[in-house]
């Protein structure tokens, strides 16, 4: 994949890591009034298990198909996740949301807790029976946004020629987690620290209630950080002894030299606990990856203002990337067919 991107200009004022970052998380994203109308299905990742996808079909002839999973602590309904709904419902994808496991309120789907190395789940999502007739053999891409994008690049990783997709793309991933919670844990990010652990732990209330054998309440004196609450709930939740066992072990940077689907890595060079470096040292030089860093962003931002309002531009960007790699495909394939037609 070597797709040029299209400029990045911050709205004037939410220029800065800090602005960009805590307003694309708090600003009011499009109304669920205005969002197109979409069918639910579940789907089982494992025996018992299940998660909830909400598909969206295009208004016309698909495009193709997109896949789209939340980070850390979101769903299908996260703000982000509405406004690329949006944007690709009207350039004609249709659109499959993916709620990770118990997101969005419906922990009575699973009792497993959803985190990093839930990859193993996205071959069934991907392989799910969900799209109307006339999208079933349109391309098929995904975008991960933040945790969701690890996911998604270890999943690619792991797969290899048999992932399921045409093309990727992961926005801002923690590649390594244990060095984005070395990052977060740093006193400037208290604030985004705060957040976390603030949506963690009402959902862990939620699975104390509903799962008293598996699950207690998380203390709010001992689970203030998001290392306690993975040293706590999630290493031993997915198999690990400890926090730094579960980080090393789930991270997707252990899987990206077995990418064989074409993936851009969009992130921004001042988000605050997805360093830049980091990005440049786990994806340069890896045949199907693409690294695009812009100057500003903050951690899953990129708010700009265009046509007289206010727009997602990591959403634009990623459906410009995406279909002009399926342009470019379409033309190669179509001058190999002639040649060898």
């Amino acid at each position: 994949m070597n797709i040029t991107l299209p400029l990045f200009r911050p709205f004037p004022l939410l220029q800065g890591s800090a602005a960009q970052t805590i307003s694309g998380a708090l600003l009011p994203g499009p109304a669920r009034s205005s969002l197109p109308a979409g069918e639910t299905f579940t789907v089982e990742v494992e025996p018992g298990e299940r998660v909830l996808l909400e598909r969206t079909a295009a208004k016309g002839p698909p495009r193709g198909r997109l896949v789209l999973f939340h980070g850390l602590g979101g769903c299908a309904d996260s703000r982000y996740l509405r406004r690329t709904l949006l944007a690709a419902h009207a350039r004609g994808w249709e659109v499959a949301r993916v709620n990770a496991r118990g997101a969005n309120g419906h922990h009575h789907l699973a009792r497993r807790l959803p985190h990093a190395g839930r990859w193993p789940d996205l071959a069934p999502i991907l392989a799910a029976d969900i799209w109307t007739p006339a999208a079933r053999h349109t391309p098929m891409a995904a975008v991960g946004f933040s945790l969701g994008g690890s996911i998604l690049l270890r999943h690619l990783g792991e797969t290899g020629v048999g992932s399921g997709l045409d093309v990727a793309i992961a926005v801002n991933p923690p590649t390594d987690l244990t060095r984005s919670i070395v990052e977060l844990e740093k006193p400037a990010n208290r604030l985004y620290q705060a957040y976390y652990v603030r949506g963690l732990a009402s959902g862990l209330r939620r699975r104390a209630r509903l799962y008293p054998d598996l699950y207690k309440r998380p203390d709010p004196r001992r689970h203030s950080t998001v290392r306690a609450i993975d040293e706590d709930y999630i290493a031993p939740d997915a198999g690990y002894p400890s926090a730094y066992a579960y980080w090393v072990g789930s991270s997707a940077v252990r899987a990206l030299d077995g990418v064989r689907t074409p993936t851009l890595v969009l992130s921004s060079q001042d988000d605050p606990f997805v360093p830049a470096d980091m990005l440049r040292r786990d994806i340069q030089g890896r045949p199907f990856l693409q690294l695009a860093l812009v100057p500003q962003g903050g951690h899953m931002g990129y708010l700009a203002w265009s046509r007289g309002r206010l727009r997602f531009w990591a959403a634009d960007t990623a459906l410009h990337v995406l279909e002009e790699h399926l342009r470019k495909r379409h033309i190669l394939r179509r001058k190999t067919v002639s040649v060898t037609g």
